[in-house]
């Protein structure tokens, strides 16, 4: 998305909104106001595309192998989600970490609680350890999805599951005590 130029945007049937600056547009992709499928057009232009094609961040940019050593290190945290630009990723991380370690920290009851939010992140991020980065396409999105295409490779399938199991089973051993 170029910052000097301007786009119209068309979040529903008909309804054209704008013009906005790309940094503007950015703003709104950032914060989740634009999905990727939502039409925008160029100033002066009778073009219109996806939000996601017209987004200046190309997967070249983000390194795979750094990716992983941010999800290995922080990643609970969020830290590989925010350096790809997955900022609602990276948001929904630190909203299971944060109240993840201050209900552990409360004891009691609550521990348990604490001990399922920071279980959820820590699966989360092993299995973008373990699958990497991966950049959100026009396949991903719902709508275009292949049910053959989309299927998890088993050993993902089987590492996640491992990691549930362990977790309950950690869950329940800290609930009986």
């Amino acid at each position: 998305m170029d910052p000097s130029k301007l786009y119209w945007i068309c979040r529903t049937a008909g309804e054209v909104e704008g013009p906005f600056a790309g940094d503007q547009v950015r703003g709104m992709w950032d914060r989740g106001e634009i999905a990727a499928t939502t039409q925008l057009c160029e100033d002066g232009s009778d073009a219109w595309s996806n939000a996601l094609e017209l987004r200046n961040t190309p997967a070249e940019s983000v390194s795979n192998g750094l990716y992983r050593v941010l999800a290995l290190l922080l990643g609970t945290i969020g830290a590989n989600n925010f350096y790809a630009g997955e900022t609602g990723r990276g948001a929904a991380k630190l909203l299971l970490f944060v109240p993840g370690v201050a209900l552990l920290l409360a004891g009691g009851g609550a521990a348990g609680v604490g001990i399922v939010l920071l279980s959820s992140a820590a699966i989360w991020t092993l299995a973008e350890v373990v699958i990497g980065y991966e950049p959100l396409t026009e396949s991903t999105e719902r709508d275009s999805v292949d049910p053959k295409e989309s299927q998890a490779s088993p050993l993902v399938v089987l590492i996640l599951l491992v990691l549930i199991f362990i977790s309950a089973v950690t869950i329940a051993a800290s609930l009986t005590r």
